[in-house]
């Protein structure tokens, strides 16, 4: 079997009983610490004759692929792209947050919740990404200052509290507090969150690792 990343033929060898899940797994961690580049493209240009298109990458094995392609990207170039995302995220929420109290207050509070659900989802989303930023050092949150808040670590934190409370809200039925979280406590929150990402995107963008990384 054939595997090219970016058009290169490498010589990385699999044993065939092997899935394409886990070739794919193998092969980002590869690529992560050797080249600092992540997977942003995977397609398989040959399958054996009878192969079963609708498989699954965990069902396909390696000796039913004759060649497969990867496109990559550095990880600083896809975090910034996933920063880009991460402010229209944030504008989507801040729209929501109306239509959610709109929904509670009109007792279709199965729709908000679904709603309200969704968007927590991608805060969480959110955390985890200024996370990854933190971890190969392009960002240190801990030293990061945010205003008279402390550091960005601090307010991520504090951010997080609050969320953890709106949930607890949700699981206990509680509207009323539910609502005052929205509106005053998430929804600013967010307009400061946003005022932090251009400034963490422009860190990334210069960041290079070390030769020792």
């Amino acid at each position: 079997m054939r595997v090219l990343v970016d058009d290169e033929q490498k010589s990385w060898t699999y044993e065939e009983d092997l899935t394409l899940s886990d070739m794919i797994k193998d092969i980002n961690e590869r690529l992560l610490v050797d080249e600092k580049k992540v997977i942003v493209e995977v397609k398989v240009d040959e399958l054996q004759d009878g192969t079963d298109m609708d498989l699954t990458p965990e069902q396909v094995t390696l000796d039913q692929i004759h060649q497969i392609s990867f496109k990559t990207e550095s990880v600083q170039d896809n975090l910034a792209k996933e920063l880009d995302g991460a402010i229209k995220i944030l504008d989507g929420v801040k729209e929501e947050i109306n239509d959610i109290v709109g929904h509670m207050l009109s007792e279709e509070i199965e729709q908000g919740m679904t709603k309200l659900s969704d968007n927590i989802g991608k805060m969480i989303w959110l955390f985890n990404l200024f996370e990854q930023i933190d971890v190969i050092g392009a960002l240190k949150m801990d030293e990061v200052h945010y205003g008279d808040k402390g550091t960005l670590r601090d307010f991520l934190n504090k951010f997080n509290d609050t969320l953890k409370e709106l949930m607890e809200a949700m699981e206990n039925n509680d509207i009323t507090l539910i609502n005052d979280f929205l509106e005053y406590e998430l929804e600013p929150a967010i307009g400061e969150l946003e005022e932090t990402i251009p400034e963490i995107r422009t860190m990334v963008s210069e960041f290079s690792f070390s030769e020792d990384s």
